[in-house]
């Protein structure tokens, strides 16, 4: 079964390795920046400065390859209203609940949160504006902590007695520089995470030099199936399958069984390679139905008992 799947992957490198080295390395990541301004003392999601922070982050973000969902954009197509400050769990939240209708508009695969601090310091003569930026960076399907960040504190001269509103306008002019101060940050982070395809794996699909994408969770649900033969099909993702990181033991009881798959592969990769692994195990394709539900989980469904269960091979307690 692996030389099926090989050859599937490397008719596949052939086909798109011209294309796939003159892109970026990211490959269209979803990512949402949002404000993480529930200290009263942080530049609010609403303020001016902010958006002029948002329009340039999001041109760098796309500039980088990555696909800036913008918020405002996201919250208009869903009909909701943006709250004026939030915190880290109600942003998680609503980034959850907007991924329920599985359409990629709407949901970003990574929330990068952003925490916005303005400061003025008088200097006698004048004013030293600063603007430090802190947050984190949470895989929204995994939930998985991929990391925090603090971006290097920027400093600009401001007039003498410069109050809140003049710290805005000095910190809003300057706001160019603050963004691709942050889209720098994000991108060294986002790179250490190995998002996208890696220009030096061109060559491998299997093995460590393979893994170089996020950790994709996918609930597997086998229908009208008996433990005997998921069993030996759960050995084959768990063995078989390229860029397969872990796997649960099958969960359920009757006809109605699934697994966790914990993997680098997409999800258009799972669905070539399942039928090449049922027809391994001499299936008729015929017999199945293999779709996507929720969240990306993977339903395999007998609609048809045509009666057959391959022969098993090998020691009892192989």
């Amino acid at each position: 079964m692996k030389q099926k799947i090989l050859a599937a992957l490397g008719l596949a490198l052939l086909a798109g390795g011209g294309v796939a080295h003159a892109q970026q390395n990211y490959n269209g990541v979803r990512v949402l920046v949002a404000a993480d301004d529930s200290n009263k003392n942080s530049i609010v999601r609403s303020s001016d400065v902010y958006h002029r922070l948002q329009i340039p982050l999001n041109e760098e973000m796309k500039r980088f390859g990555y696909t800036a969902i913008f918020p405002d954009a996201m919250m208009a197509e869903l009909e909701w209203k943006s709250p004026d400050r939030a915190d880290k769990q109600q942003t998680i939240g609503m980034v959850k609940q907007a991924c329920q209708d599985a359409n990629s508009r709407t949901c970003p695969r990574v929330i990068v949160l952003v925490r916005t601090m303005a400061s003025a310091e008088d200097l006698g003569y004048g004013t030293r504006a600063k603007v430090r930026m802190t947050g984190e960076l949470i895989d929204a399907q995994t939930n998985a902590y991929l990391g925090g960040w603090e971006a290097p504190t920027l400093k600009f001269n401001a007039p003498a007695n410069c109050n809140q509103i003049c710290l805005e306008d000095v910190v809003g002019e300057n706001s160019r520089k603050v963004a691709l101060n942050l889209s720098d940050t994000l991108r060294r982070m986002l790179d250490q995470q190995a998002l996208g395809q890696s220009a030096s794996t061109g060559g491998a699909v299997t093995g460590q030099s393979a893994a170089a994408g996020l950790v994709n969770t996918y609930k597997i649900t086998f229908e009208h199936m008996e433990l005997t033969e998921i069993i030996p099909l759960k050995s084959l993702m768990e063995n078989e399958f390229p860029m397969t990181e872990d796997i649960s033991a099958p969960m359920g009881s009757g006809n109605f069984f699934s697994l966790n798959l914990n993997t680098r592969a997409k999800t258009t990769k799972l669905l070539e390679w399942i039928p090449l692994m049922l027809q391994d195990r001499g299936y008729d394709l015929a017999n199945f139905k293999i779709y996507t539900g929720a969240n990306g989980d993977i339903i395999i469904d007998r609609i048809v008992d045509s009666g057959f269960r391959p022969v098993r091979t090998g020691s009892l307690y192989q």
